[in-house]
């Protein structure tokens, strides 16, 4: 076992044997503030600046928690451990030093490694800290994203940062909020229209569940998610928690595993007609609480589990909740909706100016009758690098500019972009086709300064001693 500050020095030697980073490279453009910007410090949103920064791009990078709060794993996600074995690679980009492996055993042995089942939440939100850190990655907080504008081929940014409003024009803009920044949370008309907002939350809110002591829980949804706010609700002292299922049965397995292998990368370049037809299959399966979510609740004192049981009618009076369930008729003090996220950009306020020429899969694909999907229709028809594409073609071109590491990219890639297992996929193809389109979009410039007379790095006196003319033989120059 050695210490984290060795392990900092390991890290360091490695970037160093690698090369330096390429300095940049990208021509400055008037009137042009940064060359990439990336919202959300989170895993995904790191491990992309980190990826761009080893091909010379360093990006701009803002988020709207404040430090020590980015990404989910802090305020928002309840697991006590995560649900990606720990042997899985993370944001490292095959620097072995920087996997999570390499900075637990550092600090706690060996030994240790091998009892450990998977990384707790709290463990891995510090490792993320110290990635960060070690790679001096700067994050501009308290910053949060408000509107995209149009700015020729490049965006315009209205930022929000303590109350103050400023505009940056920036060449490309990668959103990395999480699975929310796709369209918004999904929660069900029955419970937004008749529910006072003090009375409900979505799981993708930030809850105080200290709070809902003694509190009888409702939660619609039987996720992994709708799982894991019960149980932290009832650890928190809540009087009961139930949980809610349409479905006779609780999905017992992911499709997903299928696609857990290296070719799977190129999934995006199958015909429409397979990703439609595939991705179809894998979100009917529903997500399904893991074994350690189960025995957490079977651990719980309080939790019920309703199968076969959508809710007909939610009505509040007072600071009760009248939930109506077949013939069965419940209170509650308090419901959460586990009912997942919407992937429609058109959901998301600050693409409102925008939105109306990024191409959706209805505008690219038309399934047959017996396979139509009013949800996956709504989702964004991504290119090859995560980008929106335009619905008419030079109408808004800076719309290619976007690319977004969330959940809509899921009917493209099948991938659920954001997951650790994700990370060194997403970021790497991303950076890769950002580095593309900035190279092409520069191809004057490029081409003009490739073009250049080569410099002379010999005077000509080094070799002279060397030369022998020979008589009769022509003269050249090299």
């Amino acid at each position: 076992m050695y210490a984290l500050d060795d392990l900092e020095t390991e890290v360091r030697k490695s970037l160093y044997f690698a090369g330096p980073d390429p300095s940049q490279w990208t021509p400055a453009r008037e009137g042009v503030d940064q060359i990439v910007t990336i919202v959300g410090a989170g895993q995904s949103g790191l491990a992309a600046a980190f990826a761009l920064q080893r091909r010379g791009i360093k990006a701009f990078i803002i988020d709207a928690e404040e430090e020590g709060s980015e990404g989910v794993w802090r305020l928002r996600a309840r697991m006590p451990t995560l649900r990606t074995p720990k042997e899985r690679p993370g944001p490292e980009l095959g620097v072995a030093p920087l996997s999570y492996r390499a900075w637990y055993t550092a600090q706690f042995g060996d030994d240790a490694w091998e009892r450990l089942d998977r990384p707790s939440r709290e463990s891995w939100a510090q490792y993320l800290t110290w990635y960060r850190k070690i790679l001096q990655l700067k994050v501009n907080y308290n910053t949060r994203l408000e509107r995209i504008d149009q700015h020729g081929e490049n965006l315009k940014l209205t930022l929000e940062s303590d109350g103050q409003m400023t505009q940056i024009v920036t060449r490309k803009l990668v959103l990395a909020m999480g699975p929310s920044a796709g369209g918004g949370l999904n929660v069900p008309a029955i419970i937004s229209d008749n529910v006072p907002k003090q009375l409900c939350a979505h799981t993708n809110d930030i809850i105080d569940f200290g709070a809902l002591r003694d509190k009888r829980i409702g939660v619609l949804g039987a996720s992994a998610s709708g799982f894991d706010a019960a149980c932290t609700a009832l650890e928190a002292g809540a009087h009961s928690a139930r949980v809610f299922c349409r479905a006779s049965d609780l999905a017992r397995g992911t499709r997903y595993r299928w696609a857990d292998f290296p070719g799977a990368d190129y999934f995006h370049l199958l015909p429409d007609s397979d990703r439609w037809r595939i991705a179809r299959l894998y979100l009917a399966r529903g997500n399904h609480p893991p074994a350690t979510a189960i025995a957490r609740a079977k651990a719980a004192r309080g939790f019920s589990l309703h199968v076969a049981s959508p809710w007909e009618r939610v009505e509040a009076s007072g600071d009760e909740i009248a939930v109506r369930v077949g013939d069965t008729d419940f209170t509650f003090d308090f419901i959460i909706a586990a009912t997942g996220f919407r992937h429609d950009p058109r959901l998301a306020h600050y693409l409102k100016p925008l939105v109306g020429n990024v191409a959706l899969w209805k505008h690219r694909f038309s399934p047959a009758l017996d396979s139509h999907d009013p949800v996956l229709e709504n989702y964004p028809y991504l290119g090859d690098c995560f980008q929106f594409q335009e619905l008419v073609a030079g109408q808004s071109p800076c719309v290619k500019n976007i690319h977004v590491l969330n959940t809509t990219a899921l009917l493209s890639f099948l991938r659920i972009v954001g997951d650790i297992k994700c990370l060194g996929f997403a970021s790497e193809r991303l950076s890769a086709g950002i580095v593309r389109d900035l190279f092409l979009a520069d191809r004057e410039i490029h081409v003009r300064t490739l073009s250049l007379p080569p410099i002379d790095e010999l005077t000509g006196d080094e070799y002279k001693e060397l030369m022998t003319h020979l008589k009769g033989a022509g003269t050249s120059s090299a």
